[in-house]
């Protein structure tokens, strides 16, 4: 709920009430129950979107906001099943940098990954590992969350980063760094 509220809020979109948009969500799911698969190779797909809705083209503030949900039943994802993917990891492009709107969800993010997503497709890869910068920092993974487990060389203990650490650029191959 708060990154979609940031998006909007990006995007000079209305805000929302979380909490009113919880209760409508669990509503859905109640409605659509038929569709929520009962396998654990299933899940219900759940996308909120919010779009300038007034009947006008311009480029400015919205005046009017949509905000739906669209759901629907999925499998795996990929044809491998729930198996591990591999990522490609190519310092050549950039999903999201400093300023931009890589942090919000916006459709505009997308369209530019398509070609990098092909490209990795003819490597054997599933999916994208977006690095930024010189260091080349891990941001994130096109279609899913990312995590990192390792033990640090230096101490053997053992460490987790989520997605969260990723978020601010966090480095686990940069040198001389204290794990």
């Amino acid at each position: 709920m708060k990154r979609l509220r940031a998006s909007a809020e990006r995007a000079t979109l209305a805000s929302f009430d979380p909490g009113e948009l919880l209760d409508c969500l669990r509503q859905l799911v109640r409605t659509d129950l038929a569709w929520v698969p009962r396998s654990q190779e299933g899940a219900l797909y759940i996308r909120p979107a919010m779009i300038a809705s007034e009947p006008r083209i311009a480029i400015g503030p919205a005046e009017e906001t949509t905000l739906f949900i669209i759901t629907g039943p999925v499998g795996p994802y990929y044809p491998t099943g729930f198996k591990p993917v591999t990522l490609l990891a190519d310092p050549e492009f950039a999903r999201a940098w400093p300023g931009g709107a890589g942090r919000s969800k916006m459709g505009s993010n997308y369209g530019p990954t398509c070609r990098i997503q092909l490209l990795a497709a003819e490597q054997g890869c599933q999916q994208v590992l977006w690095l930024f910068g010189p260091e080349h920092r891990i941001t994130e993974v096109g279609t899913m969350n990312v995590f990192l487990f390792w033990r640090c060389p230096s101490s053997g203990r053992p460490q987790l980063v989520t997605q969260r650490s990723l978020k601010i650029s966090f480095c686990p191959a940069s040198p001389g760094r204290a794990c």
